[in-house]
């Protein structure tokens, strides 16, 4: 229920409902004119579509954002996590597209890709198969949190997996 009152849409409509009322009162009680009353709706429902069309252009910019460092962070941890030759660039990537997250990351997916990191620590420890297991389930954990933020549908079960190619 709470979630239908963000809804610009359905807020705007509910203003505009409640506004028209008003002056549908006012008609009743004081004979305002008819034509002020529509006027006055068409003037405020105008006013309030441009306000909600911004919300919508803000919130799909900042969508389209989530989604290109998402896509980045999920690049930049394959790489640091499966590169065999420079460990300290893709870390250094890795780190960049990290740091940037910060703007845009909900606490959910920061919390998982915190214990992804950590996971990822140990896996460098100590290579088992335990803990590439673990890892690996961490990060489908995170893909996955990461898509319901960009299209809430229903859950995937991700799968990783490690293709090597040989040279």
């Amino acid at each position: 229920m709470k979630k239908i009152f963000r809804n610009p849409l359905f807020c705007s409509l509910l203003i505009s409902f409640v506004i028209t009322g008003v002056l549908i009162f006012f008609e009743v009680k004081s004979g305002v004119d008819k034509e002020v009353i529509a006027i006055s709706v068409t003037g405020i429902t105008g006013f309030l579509g441009y306000f909600i069309t911004h919300y919508i252009e803000r919130e799909r910019k900042k969508k389209e954002e989530k989604l290109s460092l998402y896509t980045k962070l999920m690049s930049s941890i394959r790489v640091m996590t499966t590169t065999l030759e420079d460990k300290s660039k893709a870390a250094k990537e890795f780190e960049e597209v990290y740091y940037t997250s910060y703007l845009y990351i909900s606490t959910a997916v920061y919390e998982i890709l915190k214990d992804s990191m950590k996971l990822y620590q140990t896996l460098v420890k100590d290579k088992s198969d335990l803990n590439l297991k673990a890892f690996n389930k961490k990060i489908a954990e995170l893909m996955q949190a990461m898509r319901d933020e960009i299209t809430p549908d229903t859950k995937t079960d991700f799968a990783i997996y490690d293709i090597k190619t040989k040279t």
